[in-house]
């Protein structure tokens, strides 16, 4: 009669019995190699293997082994004579050392040639952008692991309100929905100062267009709202109907890089929006200080600090445990004016890095209260955590996962 020890040793994993270590063919946990460790941590359907009989043996000797073994069989792979098998108890929290176990009973099994789990696989995904080159912010927030899980959704709109953005920019012209002027008061938002360009090719610009650079949140759209003129400069009342605005017209995140006095109108505005649905990220200003700025330091807004490329935090960007984060703001290169592209710094930066973050995490229909905690939680803790942020820098693969 053949055994029933794999349904056995299945059972005693998920109830945390310990079970016999001097069993024939059995592997001890405590031998266990590096790749042991790999072959069970790697990602891969919980409780799912694909294993290959040995040649001689038939179709019932096969069935009858999977019965005894108490394992449901799938799927059979023909050409390469696999079988797909499911052991019912790992299918939700197996642990490591619980899949590490089955696979090494099975690989014992004299039946089997050999066995795998059901891995898990996704695109490998890098744009082929000339400028990627130039984007050091990728490499260091984890970007290009971020992008394999989510690239965004174009249900999703990141609103610059800021000077404008360049509309016909052949990096961001795909990506443009309708936005207002309020500096003119009419819908043609053009930018004629170049900042709001840049912060938008940041968030979201076109990607893997084999043009120009990448954007953090490559399917999202944007929305151009101008509320400086072309010097730079703007009003509380167009920045606070430039906010309102966005949020009424289906913006879900909502770019500040812009910084000013306290005022109730802002902080009602702000209010209005992030009740309305919206997460708003926000400059924390380059005064090298730790005396709170605002938008930045309202409970509604999510504040940004600015890192270089070593993880240390630039020598002119705000700081305070009442900053959230800190996010790439030294030397970025983005979209420009004419068409262009050019490199600047400042928390305005580092905030639409932020800013295409949150439209990455809204395309996986996370709330605004959702995202914020979620970019927290998964912050690298890096040098200054704790002093100039709070949570840290930002990490997108761990955010997205």
């Amino acid at each position: 009669m053949k055994r029933l020890w794999l349904s056995t040793l299945v059972v005693g994993c998920l109830l945390g019995l310990a079970t016999p270590t001097n069993t024939a063919g059995q592997t001890r946990l405590k031998e266990k190699t590096p790749e042991q460790l790999a072959e069970a941590e790697a990602p891969a359907v919980a409780g799912q293997y694909l294993i290959k009989f040995k040649p001689a043996l038939n179709t019932a000797s096969r069935s009858t082994t999977l019965k005894n073994l108490g394992a449901d069989h799938l799927q059979h792979l023909a050409s390469l004579d696999l079988e797909l098998i499911e052991f019912a108890p790992l299918k939700q929290n197996a642990t490591p050392e619980q899949t590490e176990r089955v696979l090494a009973e099975l690989k014992n099994h004299p039946a089997i040639e050999y066995v795998e789990p059901n891995y898990l696989y996704a695109p490998l995904y890098t744009p082929n952008d000339p400028g990627l080159g130039q984007q050091w912010a990728w490499g260091v927030i984890k970007a290009y692991d971020g992008w394999n899980i989510t690239q965004g959704s174009s249900s999703v709109i990141i609103a610059i309100v800021d000077t404008g953005i360049q509309t016909n920019h052949p990096d961001l012209d795909a990506k443009i929905v309708a936005g207002y002027d309020f500096v003119d008061n009419d819908t043609n938002a053009m930018d004629g100062n170049g900042h709001g360009t840049h912060l938008a090719g940041t968030a979201a610009a076109e990607t893997n267009n084999s043009t120009g650079g990448a954007g953090l949140c490559p399917n999202c759209r944007l929305m151009p709202i101008r509320v400086f003129n072309n010097n730079g400069s703007g009003t509380l009342a167009a920045v606070a109907q430039g906010i309102t605005f966005a949020a009424n017209n289906g913006a879900k995140v909502i770019n500040l890089g812009l910084g000013g006095s306290a005022s109730t109108t802002l902080q009602n505005a702000v209010n209005y929006a992030w009740n309305k649905g919206a997460f708003l990220t926000c400059a924390v200003g380059g005064s090298n200080s730790g005396t709170p700025t605002y938008p930045a330091a309202y409970p509604n807004c999510f504040p940004v600090a600015a890192s270089g490329k070593t993880d240390i935090k630039t020598p002119s960007s705000g700081y305070g445990t009442w900053v959230k984060v800190a996010a790439p703001g030294a030397s970025i290169y983005s979209t420009w004016l004419n068409g262009g592209y050019t490199t600047i710094s400042g928390t305005s930066t580092a905030t639409a890095h932020v800013s295409g973050l949150a439209g990455l995490l809204a395309s996986q229909n996370r709330t605004n209260a959702q995202i914020r905690d979620r970019i927290c939680a998964t912050a690298d803790p890096i040098a200054g955590t704790g002093t100039y942020w709070s949570c840290g820098r930002i990490n997108v693969y761990a955010a997205v996962q």
